[in-house]
């Protein structure tokens, strides 16, 4: 109201007053409020610098905008690389894999694995480039960074590429996106904590929302770096252990086919981890179906053997099923 009447002074008193309690309560949630009016809101506070990095964080998680420090809102721009490469909008899809070239998917793949989204410029040409010159492969990398934003801007138009790939003192960094796999890894670990601190209903719950999230395969980029291997690793084992989890949490409240349907959509992903196989091997023998267990078995070594793994090492690891 203050602000529609251009009392902004007293708007700001009372911003100060409203975002430095809801920051101490950490609560996020405008009950009642329209879209656009908090966004106007926190548009004011974060120009003002009134709270300013709660303010941002609120209008990200809640109306997937990002606000610039004078109040200028983007789109929040969120990356899909679980199964597919996909750029959306306000969950309108704007931008897939085909309308990027390799080089391109390699780089928004290497910065989204990235911590904090970002990766030097030093990083980024020793993965493209590694037997060029210095000359050469800065020319090459600028190329490539200017071709990358004018893909992103044909597609967020009035807003620029540049906005979302920022270079600043050498690194280059995807700001203002959501980019699902730290997401996934967000989710998952809140679940995780929840059953540890037997949080037990909070847990099942968060822990199931995590598990649907897998959509397939982390998009895998023709040029590597040591981050990104890692990064995959970790992805893959918070899966993992989200699984076994949630199987656990299912299994105590008496609920062996929740915890089967659980762990055996873990396994179609990751069908040579031996705890998954070894305790989905047990649940379905606990439950009286030897059936099943043979089938499991036989897939797991079908698996095993197409992984590469040796004969002493398969038929030690098919053995360690009976152990579990």
């Amino acid at each position: 109201m203050r602000l529609q009447q251009g009392d902004h002074d007293a708007a700001r008193a009372d911003l100060t007053e409203m975002l430095g309690l809801m920051r101490a309560r950490d609560d996020t949630y405008f009950f009642g409020w329209l879209p656009h009016v908090m966004e106007a809101i926190l548009r004011e506070a974060v120009a003002a610098g009134i709270e300013r990095a709660f303010a941002q964080r609120l209008a990200f998680e809640r109306l997937n905008r990002a606000i610039l420090p004078d109040g200028t809102p983007l789109p929040v721009l969120d990356l899909r690389l679980l199964g597919d490469l996909q750029f959306s909008v306000d969950g309108e899809a704007i931008l897939d894999a085909a309308a990027l070239t390799p080089a391109q998917r390699d780089l928004i793949t290497l910065l989204a694995a990235a911590d904090n989204l970002s990766l030097s410029q030093e990083q980024l040409q020793l993965a493209f480039w590694p037997d060029a010159s210095t000359e050469k492969a800065r020319a090459n990398f600028d190329g490539l960074l200017a071709r990358t934003r004018k893909s992103l801007s044909a597609v967020l138009k009035p807003h620029g590429g540049k906005q979302y790939l920022s270079l600043e003192k050498s690194i280059l960094s995807l700001r203002h996106c959501r980019v699902d796999t730290h997401e996934f890894m967000r989710l998952a670990q809140e679940g995780l904590d929840h059953a540890r601190r037997d949080n037990l209903w909070q847990g099942r719950l968060t822990l199931e929302a995590t598990v649907r999230r897998w959509t397939g395969e982390p998009w895998r980029p023709a040029q590597h770096t040591e981050g990104w291997f890692v990064f995959t690793e970790r992805l893959r084992g918070v899966y993992r252990e989200a699984g076994l989890q949630l199987a656990a949490l299912h299994e105590g409240r008496g609920e062996p086919e929740a915890a089967i349907e659980a762990l055996q959509s873990v396994f179609e992903n990751e069908p040579t981890d031996p705890r998954i196989a070894t305790e989905l091997h047990r649940l379905h023998l606990k439950k009286g179906d030897t059936l099943q267990a043979r089938r499991l078995e036989h897939r797991y070594q079908q698996a095993l053997e197409q992984a590469g793994c040796e004969e002493d090492e398969a038929e030690e690891l098919l053995d360690g099923l009976w152990a579990g």
